[in-house]
Parts: structure tokens; sequence; C-alpha cells
């Protein structure tokens, strides 16, 4: 997202996410307080008054619940030229002056019993010799535009670059060669192997048809062996083509120039994208995300995890990449930015 000088630009998360988490919330808490609230109470209470107070008690839940969702949790962040507010409605909580202040972010992603439940995306700010650090209810597309708004990506290269390689921030041409051979041999492994099995599979079949087998394990061959290598073969079967087809996704050259970046030959001019989006330098799983104007995408992968000295990276200079890209994007500082998870 691009925005005119002093332009007042207000980012907010979804309402209807919000109404629909607290509906079911609210159905939840609201259920267990109107049933289970009764059976609680002291067996003196008749119940008429059993029936009072766990009335009560839903609508309260339900109030709070609706409150939290409707105005505690409804912040929205508003930036100007002169500075960025935290507000929700009819309050002012933060408020910084962008000329004194520095802005930075960090992603947590929360898990319950190693199952995904949620991201806190978090802005930092430094200013005045204070840090405010405040979780903001953005979806990822929102965050990252938030952020390459506040903290372009080509300040951020120019600063890191500066303080640890002291020397200037370089805006010459660059070409890369990410090779897609590591992903290839996965998807060779796991197509061997689903050969492999379906093989045994076959040879399973062939064996409990011939009569060689006595009859109990003629069955256990047809009805549980064979199925379950049946079904193993399919699972990597598709594993393997998968795999393949993120080793597609694989760019076999990337030309970076001066306000532009060239992916296998298709020049990609950074002012009349709508995004031009790098995973950080950080992230084990890197990609290369370019929105035109028009809103059609395209996605390139860069890096996968699990890249060690064993298994070499897609594109072991993939912070150079996404130094030079920096570099490159003069007068489009806001199109291109960090892709934040």
């Amino acid at each position: 997202m691009t925005t005119a000088p002093g332009e007042r630009v207000t980012f907010r998360g979804s309402l209807a996410r919000r109404a629909l988490g607290a509906l079911v919330l609210s159905a939840v808490l609201g259920s267990a307080a109107l049933f289970l609230l009764p059976s609680v109470l002291p067996v003196t209470t008749n119940r008429s008054t059993r029936a009072t107070l766990a009335i009560i008690a839903t609508v309260i839940v339900v109030i709070l619940v609706w409150g939290s969702a409707l105005w505690q949790s409804n912040t929205r962040v508003v930036v100007d030229a002169a500075s960025v507010e935290i507000r929700r409605p009819g309050q002012l909580i933060h408020r910084w002056d962008r000329a004194t202040s520095t802005f930075s972010s960090r992603i947590t992603k929360r898990y319950t019993n190693g199952i995904p439940s949620g991201v806190d995306r978090t802005l930092i700010v430094d200013s005045a010799g204070r840090r405010d650090e405040v979780n903001v209810a953005l979806t990822r597309e929102g965050f990252t535009e938030l952020m390459a708004l506040l903290a372009p990506l080509s300040a951020r290269v120019a600063a890191v670059a500066q303080a640890e390689t002291a020397t200037a921030f370089s805006t010459a041409p660059r070409s890369f060669s990410p090779s897609p051979a590591p992903i290839r041999r996965r998807a060779r492994r796991a197509g061997f192997v689903a050969g492999v099995v379906a093989i045994i599979a076959i040879v399973t079949l062939g064996l409990a048809a011939s009569g060689i087998l006595v009859e109990d394990d003629r069955e256990i061959a047809l009805i549980i062996v064979a199925p379950m290598l049946g079904v193993l073969t399919v699972i990597l079967a598709a594993l393997a083509m998968v795999t393949a087809g993120k080793a597609r996704s694989v760019p076999s050259r990337i030309d970076v120039g001066t306000g532009s970046v060239t992916v296998d030959g298709q020049v990609f001019i950074f002012a009349q994208q709508r995004a031009v989006q790098l995973s950080p330098p950080a992230y084990p799983r890197r990609t290369l995300v370019i929105v035109e104007g028009t809103g059609r995408k395209h996605r390139w992968l860069l890096g996968e995890p699990g890249a060690s000295t064993r298994v070499p990276a897609i594109l072991p200079d993939y912070p150079e990449l996404v130094a030079a890209v920096a570099a490159s994007a003069v007068g489009a500082e806001n199109v291109v930015r960090l892709d934040l998870e």
C-alpha cells in the first residue's frame, strides 16, 4: 500500500471475525452459566431463585464477551505524517511522534498441545528513552502493510548493513541463482519410497491370491496389510507430487536492478506493483511474492525449513537478495516490504 504525504491511514482488524468469535464464545459460556450454575447452588435455593440467578449470570457473561469484542479488543492504528495512534472507540490509548520514534515488530505464534492456536502481532515503539510494546489485532496482511509504512524495508536493511559491515548500501544490479535441487531430491526420495511400498503391496496381493498362505494369513493380507500399504502408497505419491510442485515454484534466476526485479525473464517495476513482499531472512521458509496492480499474484519459493550443511539451502545468499531488493526500491519504499507472518 502506498500513501501520499500527509495522508491519514487507519488499520483495524476484522469486525466480522470478532463478532463471530464473540457469538461462539457467548453461546458456550452463556449456556454453561444458564445450565450449570443452578446445579452448584445450595440445595436450599428454590427453583425460582435458581432460574433468576442463572439468567442474570448468563446476561452478564454475554455483556462481558460482547463488550470485550466491540470495545476492549476493538482497537485500531491510525497513522499520519506526524504521529501514530492506538485507539479504541472513544479512547486514545497511545500516541507517538513519528519523527522521534523508531518502530519494529515481533511475531509470536501460540500453540496448544502442539496445535497452532493463534498469533500475537506486537508493535514495538522506542521513543524518548522508553519502549512500548502493544499487541495489535490485525491480520497478517494488515500488519505487514502497517510495518511497511512505519519501518520501510529499505531503511531497516540500510541500517543493518551499515552497522554490520560499515559499507555503503549498494544499489548496483545483482543476480541470484536459486537451486531447486534440494527439493527435487526430496521429491525423488518420496517417489522412490512410494514405488517400493506399491511393489510390496502388489507382492502381498499376489501371495494372498496364489494360495501359498494359509487361510488366516491370507485374510490378514487381504483385509489389513494390502489396504494399509495401498493407503501409504497414495500418501507418499501425493507427497512426492506436492514436493515436485514446490520445486517448480523455485525460479532459476533473479536479477535486481534499479527500481525493478526480473524473475526468469519477467520484469516487474516496483512502482507499478501493489506489493513486493519478501520473507524476513530469519524465517526458515522464504518466499518472494509480487502482487501486480491488477491483483494478480506471483509467488516463488526461495527457502524451506531443514536447510543445513548436509541439506543445501535453495538460495544461500537470500539475505543479500533482500538487501539488494530493498536498496533498489527507490520511490517505492512502501511497496517493497517484509512479509510478516
